[in-house]
C-alpha cells in the first residue's frame, strides 16, 4: 500500500455534520443518500471509449476501493457505493483490506493508468475494480466527481468524470460526500444497467449485513417484537402512563424542558405522562456512527429501566445533539420503554427526517416539538 498523501488541489473538507465528533453517521450516510436518490431521474452515460459492457447484472462483480473524498481515502464513502451496486442487483462485492492512493501530483489521467497498474498486482477475485474521488474545496463546494472501473487485469471499462457543467451533476447538486455518492450511484446504474437500488425487496447481502453490525441496531427478531409492543401502545395511548425523564443535552440533564415535554403530551392527550423523580445521565460513547450512538442509547435506558422499572407503563428518554442555547441542533433521538425496559419505539431525527426538516430546530423547544410530532405521527396517527 502507498503512502498517505495529502492533494492540496483535493483538499476538501466534506462537512456531514456533527455527532459529538463532528462527523455523521456511515449508516445515516447510506440511509441519506438512498432517500437522495429517490428524486435524481437516471439519464445516460457517455461513452468515453472504453471495454463494452454487459447488459445484465447477473453474474456482475466489483471489488470498491475507498474514495478519496477531500484528502481522505474513506473506507465507509466505498462502502455507500458498494451498498448501492448491492441493492442494484450485483451479488459479489468485496472491500479490499488495502486502498489505492496514487501520488498527490498525479492528474486524473495518470491516476487511471496507476489504478489500472495497481490492480494487475492486486489478483483481485471480481470482475472489476471500482476507484473514486470527490474534488473540491470548503470554499469552491463540489468541483468534481470522477469514477474509474477496470476488469481484473487492469484495463480501463469505464472513466467518467462529472463536472458542475454536466446535467445529472446539476440534477444532484452534490456538496458532500454524501451527495457526491448519489451522483456516482446514479452514474454506476445507468452504466452497468442496474436494476433501481430503491425498489422493494430490493437484495440485501454482505454489504447490508456489513452496515448493520456497525450500526448496533437490532435483530430482526428484536425489531419484531419491538413493532409488536408499538402496536400495542397504539391501541391504549390515550389511557397509558409514561415517565419523563430529563432531557440530556451534552453531559448534563434538563429537568425544566422535560417537564414541558410531559406537560404536552398530557395537552394533546397522546398519553398520560409525569416528571421522573430523579436525573439520569446515561453514558453514550461518542461515535461517528449516528445510529450506534442511538442504539448505544437505547441499550443503556433500557438496562437503567432494567435495573430501576418506573412506576408508569412506559418510559421516555431524550438526548439532544446541540449548541446551547440557540443551536445549531445536529440530531433528536430518543426512546420509549415499557416498564421493563423493553423497546416500544427508537427514532433518530436530523436534517434528513419529515419532523425534523418541518420544525427545523434551533432551541430545545423546538427539539421537544420534534419528538411531539413524531409521536403524534407515530402512534396517534398510527405511522
Amino acid at each position: 500500500m502507498n503512502g498517505y498523501h495529502r492533494r492540496d488541489e483535493r483538499n476538501m473538507t466534506m462537512n456531514i455534520g456533527k455527532v459529538r465528533q463532528d462527523k455523521r453517521s456511515s449508516v445515516v450516510f447510506f440511509i441519506v443518500a438512498v432517500m437522495l436518490l429517490i428524486s435524481v431521474l437516471p439519464c445516460r452515460a457517455e461513452n468515453n471509449g472504453e471495454t463494452a459492457i454487459k447488459s445484465e447484472t447477473e453474474g456482475l462483480s466489483f471489488t470498491v476501493y475507498p474514495i478519496l473524498a477531500g484528502d481522505q481515502w474513506r473506507n465507509d464513502v466505498g462502502e455507500v457505493v458498494a451498498t448501492f451496486l448491492e441493492r442494484g442487483g450485483v451479488q459479489n462485492l468485496e472491500i479490499p483490506e488495502v486502498s489505492f492512493q496514487p501520488a498527490s501530483d498525479m492528474d486524473w489521467d495518470q491516476t487511471i493508468q496507476e489504478f489500472g497498474k495497481f490492480i494487475q498486482n492486486q489478483s483481485i477475485k471480481t470482475q472489476y475494480a471500482l476507484y473514486g474521488e470527490f474534488v473540491g474545496t470548503r470554499q469552491s463546494g463540489v468541483q468534481e466527481v470522477r469514477t474509474v472501473v477496470v476488469d481484473a487485469k487492469g484495463s480501463l471499462i469505464w472513466n467518467d468524470r462529472q463536472t458542475p457543467k454536466d446535467a445529472e451533476f446539476k440534477q444532484v447538486n452534490p456538496r458532500n460526500p454524501m451527495t457526491c455518492c448519489v451522483l456516482m450511484a446514479k452514474r454506476l446504474q445507468t452504466r452497468f444497467s442496474l436494476d433501481d437500488p430503491l425498489r422493494e425487496n430490493a437484495p440485501e447481502g454482505k454489504m447490508a449485513e456489513r452496515w448493520r453490525e456497525k450500526s448496533g441496531a437490532p435483530t430482526e427478531e428484536e425489531k419484531q417484537s419491538l413493532e409488536k409492543r408499538l402496536a400495542l401502545l397504539k391501541k391504549n395511548h390515550e389511557a397509558a402512563s409514561i415517565t419523563i425523564y430529563p432531557v440530556r443535552i451534552g453531559s448534563k440533564t434538563d429537568r425544566e424542558h422535560a417537564e414541558t415535554l410531559g406537560k404536552t403530551i398530557n395537552e394533546k392527550k397522546l398519553m398520560k405522562a409525569q416528571l421522573a423523580e430523579n436525573d439520569v445521565i446515561l453514558n453514550i460513547p461518542g461515535n461517528s456512527n449516528e445510529t450506534k450512538v442511538l442504539w448505544d442509547m437505547a441499550r443503556a435506558f433500557r438496562e437503567e429501566l432494567r435495573k430501576n422499572p418506573p412506576k408508569t407503563q412506559y418510559a421516555l428518554y431524550a438526548d439532544y445533539i446541540m449548541q446551547l442555547p440557540t443551536g445549531p441542533v445536529r440530531g433528536v433521538h430518543f426512546v420509549i420503554c415499557d416498564n421493563n425496559g423493553e423497546w416500544v419505539m427508537v427514532d433518530l431525527q436530523n436534517e434528513y427526517q419529515t419532523e425534523f426538516k418541518t420544525i427545523n430546530p434551533k432551541t430545545v423547544d423546538d427539539c421537544n416539538r420534534i419528538i411531539i410530532e413524531c409521536l403524534e405521527n407515530r402512534i396517534d396517527l398510527g405511522e
